[in-house]
């Protein structure tokens, strides 16, 4: 494991910038609040990871703190998944609120960069965590969540494109069966939506172009989840560049001089449902375990 990058105050400074623009800006300033505090308790085990190892959620805690040197206790932990080019890098950065090359940033490229997993220090108790996407003959599907210890983070991102891949169904139905809490996200929308006004050569107004677009990868990846296990599924759109870019150049500059700000989608809600489900995470009993 190597840590890198640590995002100060710059978190802080996303989160005000985003809250300017959103409906509910109180709550989306208490994802900030949130993760700028220590956490109240320790993160709550799924009973059904209990009962398939037969471990105690303090045994599988303390495996994790050996294994991973995942500190549970301490700090918020979230973990981003996905294969090669769906942008895990450019997410990570976005929340650390720097560009794709400062030394800070996590670094990017066209193939599979993450090879073990790293840690980045979003702010002072909040870590996000980058590991190899699954699907792959070095990083095989079967046994994926628990290998990772997937149950001990606080949430997982899940990131993927147009499409869920075999590995990344069979990751999804082992988070479904251990009841981790997982926010699927399809990201780079803005590109997805170009491509929609594209096709229809400026014939349709954005917004119709974002109706399309987001009607046409629900339609491909949620019988894909309600087929892993998920009853209600919800795909997040979100562009990192959009999240990148609002906090680098700030509001004003953002909004008077960047296309990309009129490409916005589900970033704010993004952003409140992590807090949402980690909050969830540090709130019951070991016995009432995480419902899904």
């Amino acid at each position: 494991m190597a840590v890198a990058a640590v995002g100060e105050v710059l978190f802080s400074v996303v989160i005000a910038g985003l809250a300017v623009v959103a409906e509910n800006p109180e709550l989306l300033r208490q994802v900030a609040k949130l993760f700028l505090s220590p956490p109240w308790q320790d993160v709550i085990i799924p009973e059904s990871v209990v009962r398939e190892t037969r471990k105690s959620p303090e045994e599988l805690r303390d495996e994790a703190r050996r294994s991973l040197n995942l500190n549970t206790r301490d700090f918020w932990n979230i973990v981003v998944c996905g294969q090669a080019g769906v942008g895990k890098s450019t997410m990570i950065n976005a929340f650390l609120g720097v560009e794709d090359d400062d030394p800070r940033a996590a670094k990017s490229g066209v193939g599979e960069t993450t090879k073990a997993r790293t840690v980045y220090q979003i702010c002072e108790y909040l870590l996000m965590h980058d590991i190899p996407g699954a699907g792959t003959e070095r990083e095989p599907a079967d046994g994926y969540v628990l290998r990772h210890k997937l149950y001990a983070y606080d949430v997982v991102l899940c990131l993927t494109g147009d499409r869920l891949t075999e590995g990344e169904i069979l990751v999804a139905r082992q988070l479904a069966k251990f009841q981790v809490p997982v926010l699927f996200v399809r990201t780079k929308t803005d590109i997805g939506v170009k491509s929609i006004e594209k096709r229809h050569r400026g014939r349709m107004t954005l917004e119709k172009a974002k109706d399309e677009f987001r009607k046409e990868v629900n339609a491909s990846i949620l019988p894909q989840l309600m087929g892993a296990g998920y009853l209600t599924p919800r795909i997040f759109f979100v562009s990192a560049w959009w999240i990148q870019d609002f906090s680098i150049l700030g509001k004003d500059n953002f909004i008077s001089g960047d296309t990309l700000f009129r490409y916005q989608m589900d970033e704010i809600v993004f952003f409140e449902q992590i807090m949402l489900l980690a909050q969830g995470r540090r709130m019951q009993t070991e016995e009432q375990g995480y419902g899904m």
